[in-house]
C-alpha cells in the first residue's frame, strides 16, 4: 500500500527554469532508487516534472491534485499507473 511507505514531497514554481526541472529530476531519480514515494501536488511545473520522472523510473506516486479525478483518470497512461498500484491521486472534490 503507497500510503504506508516512506517518501519525499515534492512540490514547487509551475514556471520551473530548465535548472529547476533538471534538480527536480535528480532528487526524484535519487529517491525513486532509495524506494521513496514520490509526494506531489500534481500541478504543472515541478510537481509534474517530480511525478512524471518518477513513474518513468519505476518508482510511485500519490498527487494531491486540484482538480476532478475523472479528468485525469481519463489519460490512459494515468489509468495504467494508478491500475498497477504505482499512482494514488487525492482530491477534495467530486470525481466528476
Amino acid at each position: 500500500m503507497l500510503s504506508n511507505k516512506v517518501g519525499i514531497g515534492i512540490v514547487g514554481a509551475r514556471n520551473v527554469t530548465g535548472e529547476g526541472v533538471q534538480f527536480t529530476s535528480d532528487i526524484v531519480e535519487k529517491a525513486v532508487n532509495e524506494k521513496m514515494v514520490i509526494y506531489s501536488g500534481g500541478a504543472k511545473g515541478v510537481d509534474v516534472t517530480a511525478q512524471t520522472v518518477a513513474l518513468n523510473n519505476g518508482g510511485a506516486v500519490i498527487a494531491y491534485i486540484a482538480d476532478s479525478l475523472a479528468s485525469k483518470i481519463k489519460k490512459k497512461d494515468i489509468t495504467q499507473y494508478v491500475a498497477d498500484g504505482r499512482l494514488l491521486l487525492v482530491s477534495d472534490l467530486k470525481p466528476d
